[in-house]
């Protein structure tokens, strides 16, 4: 079960890392990641952090394990929210683990 979270939690954190460094080149534009899904990467990525930590922990080349995805955390965590007139702004809805 908990090999089955772990794969879980690697494929999520592997696309953000994906898009951290699509993002960190320029090929996709931040602004449009940060209006379309950044306040459920913030989210996602807040959740994930005491795994990202761990993993970070347990790698001779630390600093670089997720370093993309906490890139883009950083940079979606400081950027402009994006609202709904009449709504706010979207809001992942989901129970942490």
């Amino acid at each position: 079960m908990r090999q089955d979270l772990d794969r879980c939690l690697e494929t999520v954190l592997s696309f953000l890392e994906d898009l951290g460094l699509l993002c960190r080149r320029g090929y996709v534009s931040q602004n449009d990641v940060s209006e379309i899904i950044g306040p459920s990467i913030t989210e996602i990525v807040a959740i994930m952090l005491p795994y990202i930590s761990r993993e970070r922990a347990s790698y001779e080349i630390g600093p670089a394990v997720y370093a993309n995805t906490l890139w883009l955390y950083d940079r979606l965590a400081t950027a402009p929210q994006f609202t709904i007139p009449g709504h706010g702004t979207p809001k992942l809805f989901c129970r942490p683990l």
